[in-house]
């Protein structure tokens, strides 16, 4: 059976999904990116990683960073993208 990923993990795929965000919309004017299908769909899906990760983040991780991080917005925003 495969251990869960432990908040380390989950944060480097949190910085990898968010580079990765960078990356795929660097010199992208907005009209470029409502015109790309595949790119709307790349960054969504990269936000949705950050969102799941955010959510299993351990609640004492949580509590220790809520003054700099606001979790609950960025996995409500996931919720918002999967749900709606």
């Amino acid at each position: 059976m495969k251990k869960k990923p432990q908040d380390k993990e989950r944060l480097e795929h949190i910085l990898e999904a968010a580079r990765n965000i960078q990356e795929f919309a660097k010199g992208v004017t907005y009209e470029e990116y409502l015109q790309d299908k595949m790119m709307q769909y790349a960054i969504v899906k990269n936000f949705e990683i950050i969102g799941e990760a955010a959510y299993h983040l351990t609640k004492e991780l949580k509590e220790k960073t809520k003054d700099k991080i606001e979790w609950r917005k960025i996995t409500a925003f996931r919720h918002i993208l999967v749900h709606d």
